[in-house]
């Protein structure tokens, strides 16, 4: 990013790819150190959803309420580019997914044990190799075609795999379709913040280098 600098130097991460770190002062000088519209609706959906979260919580339950703030506040450190908040949006939206999928499953209960976060972090990480993949795949190949799915034909897989959907109907209330939009919506911010470019260059104050990959790859 700054062509005065005699040598770069990279740090690898655990996944082998190639950082270059900069200071906030490079960072805000560029023009990617400044908050696009993805970014700006992040922050607008943490605020939004907080408040809505305190408002629910207030007259349910001590623990809801304590979340949306913590929700909302993560929104509002977002916008001052602090570095906890940054931390914050990618774990405390989790809670959305669990909440929904305790619900839908009967037991409608927001208390977060260890495990669940494992499996739920192991979830996400899962989705993110999933996109990344499918990425490098695109770039490598130049196209976008192509899907990601489970087991082949040839091991017992299925075109429709409808043992992996299921069959009969599904009854969603509206709490469960706040729920589940929110849940959507959790792994589509946790992956964009943990893997987007300008995140990364605003918020962690470091940017990729592709071209000392591809001279190590």
């Amino acid at each position: 990013m700054n062509n005065t600098r005699e040598t770069i130097i990279t740090q690898s991460d655990s996944f082998g790819r190639q950082w270059i770190y900069v200071t906030e002062a490079e960072v805000r000088s560029h023009k990617k150190g400044h908050f696009g519209i993805v970014i700006w609706m992040i922050c607008l959906w943490f605020a939004c959803v907080g408040g809505l979260e305190i408002v629910l919580g207030s007259s349910s339950s001590l623990p809801r309420l304590v979340y949306g703030l913590l929700v909302f506040m993560t929104g509002a450190g977002l916008v001052v580019r602090n570095r906890l908040a940054y931390l914050l949006a990618l774990f405390i939206p989790i809670i959305f997914l669990i909440r929904f999928f305790s619900e839908a499953t009967g037991y409608g209960t927001v208390m977060v044990s260890p495990a669940q976060y494992y499996d739920l972090l192991n979830a996400l990480v899962t989705v993110g190799v999933c996109f990344y993949m499918f990425g490098q795949y695109k770039k490598l190949k130049k196209e976008f075609t192509g899907v990601l799915t489970g087991k082949g034909l040839s091991w017992g897989g299925s075109l429709i795999r409808p043992e992996a959907t299921g069959y009969g109907t599904v009854m969603v209330s509206p709490a469960q379709y706040y729920d589940l939009l929110n849940a959507l919506v959790t792994v589509g911010v946790c992956f964009y913040m943990f893997e987007g470019d300008r995140p990364n260059f605003i918020f962690r104050r470091r940017y990729r280098s592709y071209r000392a990959e591809s001279q190590i790859g």
